[in-house]
């Protein structure tokens, strides 16, 4: 079995999600995603954020077929997911995650990250459309 690991905020999960999660499933067997707990969510994205609760966001992943587990993380326990789950694979999206791969760097880990370039849709853009026209 070919575990994938994805990590990310999965704030108002929307189609560009979905192709994510769905490019990433294609990569191997059994997907897990890593979910940023809500005060990472702030920290990295700003106070605003996140638009879902944590529960909400899990929720959400946890209903996507393409999704076998969902893991809450922080920015200080992100490594330890990635030892945890143990993955064969990393996939990130076009616009990268160098922390994913600084971590396996500091870890030692030899895990192969692929990208995966689905539709460029960000829940930033998304928030500046709603709020601005």
């Amino acid at each position: 079995m070919k575990k994938v690991l994805v990590t990310g905020c999965f704030d108002l999960f929307h189609y560009g999600h979905l192709k994510f999660l769905e490019a990433a499933a294609a990569c191997g067997d059994h997907l897990v995603v890593g979910v940023a707990e809500d005060d990472t969510v702030r920290r990295v994205k700003g106070e605003n954020r996140p638009i879902y609760p944590l529960e909400h966001r899990i929720a959400l992943l946890a209903a996507c077929r393409h999704v076998n587990a969902v893991e809450v993380f922080s920015l200080e326990s992100q490594p330890d997911l990635v030892a945890q789950v143990a993955p064969d694979l990393c996939v990130e999206g076009a616009d990268g995650n160098a922390r994913l791969r600084e971590i396996l760097q500091e870890l030692g880990l030899e895990i192969p990250v692929q990208t995966v370039y689905t539709d460029f849709i960000h829940t930033t853009d998304i928030v500046k459309k709603i709020l601005h026209g």
